[in-house]
């Protein structure tokens, strides 16, 4: 599965796809190092991990990293960076580690390979800008294949054609994408894309108000969804606010 922009959110990657083979991640989060607790005192182990759940706070409030929050959190401990997060969802998720390996090709990135009860699963992060055209890392993604995607809190940045290259690289690559009203916008999926929705949608004035939603304020005009999402999704972290889309491909 594909979970562009996520940062080390691997918490929604596995909750709505626990059983994939491959979970490929990306973000601007550095990628760090994997933490060897038995070398810390218990002074040191216990400052460290508090810088760790600092670190974690926003997500586990609001659902969803703030990418310039990651930037200075991750580097004010020994604890740096994406992994020591994500094997902290591995193991509260009760997944085991078998094997971490540190590569740099297509991008700077790790490869985690787990077990959850059942075969072996592996778990790809890259430290990777997505603007632009020609990436090397889009063209590694695409040598896996077709998969499913998920894409929340994404800044609309594929609502510019700066990150025209991701988007449709989602669009192509993607059987089944379940997103917010942050990812990919309603006017870019043609005819062979279904499109369902669930909870409300409340636009962004503040912050993102001048991305175009148009045609998803027609779709709830015309056939409102249900209202009651039920859980916290998106930038509208509280669960009655909520808005989930699923596209699948015809």
């Amino acid at each position: 599965m594909y979970y562009m922009f996520s940062g080390p959110d691997f918490l929604y990657a596995h909750a709505f796809f626990p059983n994939a083979n491959t979970y490929i991640l990306a973000g601007l989060e550095p990628v760090g190092q994997v933490p060897d607790l038995s070398r810390m005192n218990a002074d040191a182990l216990n400052a460290n991990l508090g810088a760790l759940r600092d670190s974690m706070s926003t997500l586990l409030v609001t659902h969803y990293f703030v990418t310039e929050e990651m930037k200075s959190e991750l580097g004010r401990n020994s604890l740096t960076g994406t992994v020591p997060i994500i094997y902290v969802f591995l193991a509260r998720l009760g997944c085991t580690v078998v094997d971490t390996t540190y590569i740099r090709n297509p991008a700077e990135g790790v490869k985690i390979t787990f077990n959850h009860g059942g075969g072996p699963q592996t778990l790809y992060y890259f430290k990777t800008d997505l603007s632009g055209g020609g990436s090397t890392f889009l063209r590694w993604c695409a040598s896996h294949g077709s998969g499913v995607s998920l894409i929340k809190a994404a800044s609309y940045l594929m609502h510019n054609e700066g990150f025209s290259g991701v988007r449709n690289f989602l669009l192509e690559h993607s059987t089944f994408i379940v997103q917010d009203d942050s990812g990919i916008p309603v006017r870019s999926f043609g005819k062979n894309w279904q499109l369902e929705f669930y909870g409300r949608f409340i636009p962004h004035g503040e912050k993102f108000g001048k991305y175009d939603q148009q045609a998803l304020a027609e779709i709830y005009h015309r056939n409102p969804p249900p209202p009651e999402l039920g859980f916290a999704f998106g930038y509208w972290w509280q669960a009655e606010r909520g808005l989930l889309m699923l596209a699948r491909r015809k």
